[in-house]
């Protein structure tokens, strides 16, 4: 009876580790997912804010102003966005997690798509950046739709910390 136990106990003890492990990923790359994710939301918002009353026809010095604080704050949302990108590149997953690793690249890819838009939107005059806003926001939304598509596939059987919630209020924009 101890013959056949004794590796059954083991077996268990590996799969249970190996769910353990698997929800300590997911939960950690999404700490990191949702932490970016209300960055971009303030620094659109206040980005916006800042360039919506700007008169582009004959723009004033408080115009330049508004724009400048604008670019200012591109540029550390930028930092702050390469920082969070740094982190969830060096998240360890274990090789066969191999849904968390698509995942967390697809995850990468959009915050290089969010920094390049506010690095664009620091280094560019209004009336230019606007022009190519597009190309960049389309980058952005095909970035997120990968992330879209691979996210809610890491979310292990039985999860901890409710993270299938939190994938889905990820996904709605919450």
């Amino acid at each position: 009876m101890v013959g056949i136990a004794a590796p059954a106990l083991v077996v268990a003890g590996v799969v249970a580790g190996d769910w353990w492990e698997s929800n300590r990923e997911l939960d950690t790359l999404l700490d990191q997912m949702e932490a970016s994710q209300q960055v971009i939301r303030a620094a659109n918002e206040e980005m916006s804010n800042e360039i919506a009353g700007i008169n582009r026809a004959a723009p004033t010095a408080a115009d330049d102003q508004a724009y400048a604080t604008a670019q200012t704050q591109a540029i550390e949302v930028s930092g702050e966005l390469a920082a969070s990108r740094s982190d969830a590149e060096g998240l360890l997953v274990l090789p066969w997690h191999r849904s968390t690793d698509r995942a967390r690249d697809a995850y990468v890819d959009y915050t290089r798509s969010w920094s390049a838009y506010f690095d664009d939107a620091a280094t560019r005059p209004l009336d230019e950046w606007t022009a190519d806003l597009k190309a960049l926001l389309l980058s952005i939304y095909n970035d997120w739709r990968v992330v879209e598509a691979r996210l809610p596939e890491t979310v292990p059987p039985m999860p901890l910390h409710d993270s299938s919630g939190r994938v889905d209020a990820l996904l709605d924009g919450k």
